[in-house]
């Protein structure tokens, strides 16, 4: 009945189900994705409240938190398969800080990272250090004001920007795949989260994830002659379960 269905959103079983399915939708692609996009969206857990409406006036402390729940996403840009993922505190927590972690579970499972593209709000040169330790491009849009002092990661970046801007913008505007991302996601599933309690809406949100991997994977099988079914060697996986309690 629906209450059994409601008791397996808190189940530490089907979490640990979902989060092996997570990883498992990501193995056909493991090998041939090098670039990747970071960026947050909200998902709604009411009909009535729209992000896109509502955010001038959650961001200014105005509106309703419990409308929302935020989700920090990254995916593949050449191929739109989301490969990490972090649920936030509250909608109006700040994203810079769930950068670090998204990073390490990419980097644990994908063979080959080359870069990683981030809007201005993850700007920092602790983020910046921590790509630039993994042997990744960094790539943020700078704000006004900066200066080049800061780790080499930093430095290369900006002056990447200052003196071949045209080629930090075209590595730089890939980004807006991920934004691509987020959008189809929730058209996908356009319906507001149904769960209440926070630990049954993170594993809500990660069903959706999965059912979104698996979709695109159905598309890539058709149009790339990527083979869904794909076996790799089997690797230790990330736990996400920490993320899904907040």
């Amino acid at each position: 009945n629906y209450k059994t269905l409601e008791n397996a959103y808190s189940d530490y079983d089907v979490m640990a189900v979902l989060n092996d399915a997570f990883f498992i939708t990501q193995q056909p692609v493991l090998m041939l994705e090098h670039k990747f996009g970071i960026d947050g969206t909200c998902f709604g857990t009411t009909i009535k409240a729209n992000w896109e409406s509502a955010k001038e006036e959650i961001l200014g402390g105005k509106g309703k938190k419990k409308q929302f729940e935020k989700v920090v996403i990254a995916a593949g840009t050449t191929f739109k398969i989301i490969s990490s993922f972090a649920v936030t505190h509250t909608p109006t927590s700040s994203e810079t800080i769930y950068l670090k972690p998204v990073l390490e579970q990419i980097v644990h499972l994908y063979e080959m990272v080359k870069l990683l593209t981030a809007d201005a709000g993850y700007l920092s040169r602790e983020n910046c250090e921590a790509i630039g330790n993994k042997e990744i491009v960094a790539r943020i849009f700078p704000k006004k004001g900066i200066t080049y002092s800061g780790p080499d990661a930093w430095r290369e970046m900006i002056y990447s920007f200052t003196y071949d801007t045209q080629k930090w913008l075209r590595q730089y505007h890939t980004r807006s795949i991920i934004e691509t991302v987020n959008s189809t996601l929730k058209r996908t599933m356009p319906s507001p989260l149904k769960k209440r309690l926070i630990v049954r809406k993170a594993t809500e949100i990660v069903a959706r994830i999965c059912v979104y991997n698996l979709r695109q994977l159905v598309y890539l099988k058709y149009t790339k002659g990527i083979d869904p079914g794909m076996k790799l060697i089997p690797t230790i996986r990330p736990v996400i379960l920490d993320y899904l309690t907040h």
